[in-house]
């Protein structure tokens, strides 16, 4: 291996009299599609999906690198791609904000890429940082936070559910789950089934259904709801929708609740969608329990909902599904960045934030 030239160090490193940065080499990744590699980049489009998901699979199942919530939500088409260093890297716009960032997925020469993308980032103008990092990949590379800022993002961490705890409801964490379940199975009769979110007919109902919680929740016209819509109706334009385990509930003949969910591997599936009538207490976690007991029967042992985004309601929501366990992503930055918060560390004993400088710098490719 050769060091890379003194002027292929990104900027914000000269003024250090060289740079070692340390190696990792894991997984790489066998179908690259029509990804360009770094610093190219190339707009999502369904033929990606065969590349994305075949390097994804390799890891935990963030929400944030799955095909189908990347397409779904990329309701304004700015989501792009690259490779870097064999690391799979995407051009997001922040959920909730016009703000433009990098993140990246993937284990091989971490520090090399996280450190590319920040200077790339300087150089376009946005904050030097990047988002949504899967816990993954800083925890298989040693000495990381010795050459980064590794900063816990609670709003983004994905909440997994155990699809057994919810099938059974066991213990004091969820009487009031099984006592409005009861209530509501006592006073309407709900039925559940599979349902097909290819067949336009379904397609119709979830849509009509959703426009009643929209009326409910009193959202109509905000940019979130709007968001929401458009999210449903590029899921339903991907190849077989069906093919996912989707289910729905009946109260009269009427769809009065859906769910939509991937079947993944290591026993995950992900739960992309969800809506429940407001009038009728109960069917959320009526819902809720029964797609577990459907998922479990499968195979699958665990539900993961995605993030809160930092919504108090919704990480109050949320809270009351009674996580299992937690997919946490972190924010990188470079050590000399001002103006970082560092948020929820005393929480997460999996992390460490380091301030340590570093001395001597030589970058080596391979």
């Amino acid at each position: 291996m050769e060091a890379l030239p003194f002027s292929e160090v990104p900027a914000s490193l000269h003024g250090l009299e060289a740079v070692v940065l340390p190696e990792h080499r894991s997984p790489r990744p066998t179908i690259l599609g029509r990804i360009p590699s770094f610093p190219v980049f190339k707009p999502l489009e369904v033929t990606d999906r065969l590349a994305v998901e075949s390097w994804a699979k390799q890891f935990p199942h963030s929400s944030d690198f799955n095909f189908v919530s990347l397409w779904s939500w990329n309701t304004d088409g700015s989501i792009e791609l690259s490779w870097l260093n064999d690391n799979l890297v995407v051009r997001f716009k922040d959920y909730g904000t016009p703000a433009r960032f990098y993140s990246f997925l993937g284990t091989n020469d971490v520090v090399a890429t996280a450190l590319t993308l920040c200077e790339a980032a300087r150089e376009a103008g946005l904050e030097p940082r990047l988002q949504l990092i899967p816990e993954v990949v800083v925890a298989e590379t040693p000495g990381v936070r010795d050459w980064v800022k590794v900063i816990p993002d609670r709003a983004q961490f994905d909440y997994v559910l155990s699809t057994e705890e919810w099938s059974t409801l066991p213990g004091g964490k969820f009487r009031k789950k099984r006592n409005v379940i009861h209530q509501l199975l006592r006073t309407r009769a709900p039925e559940f089934r599979p349902i097909d979110p290819g067949q336009i007919g379904i397609q119709r109902a979830i849509l009509r259904l959703f426009g009643r919680w929209v009326v409910q929740r009193g959202r109509a016209g905000q940019p979130d709801t709007v968001a929401q819509a458009m999210a449903l109706k590029r899921f339903f334009s991907l190849d077989r929708p069906g093919d996912l385990l989707s289910y729905g509930v009946f109260i009269d003949g009427q769809l009065c609740a859906y769910t939509i969910n991937e079947p993944l591997t290591a026993g995950y599936a992900m739960g992309h969608f969800w809506r429940a009538d407001r009038t009728a207490p109960g069917l959320y976690p009526f819902l809720l329990r029964e797609t577990c007991r459907a998922l479990r029967t499968e195979g699958y042992r665990y539900l993961n909902t995605m993030q809160d985004l930092g919504h108090p309601g919704l990480a109050h929501a949320k809270g009351l599904d009674r996580p299992h366990h937690f997919l946490r992503k972190y924010t990188l930055a470079p050590l000399d960045t001002a103006g970082i918060v560092d948020g929820f560390p005393a929480r997460d004993d999996a992390i460490s934030v380091l301030v340590k400088r570093p001395v001597l710098v030589s970058m080596t490719q391979h």
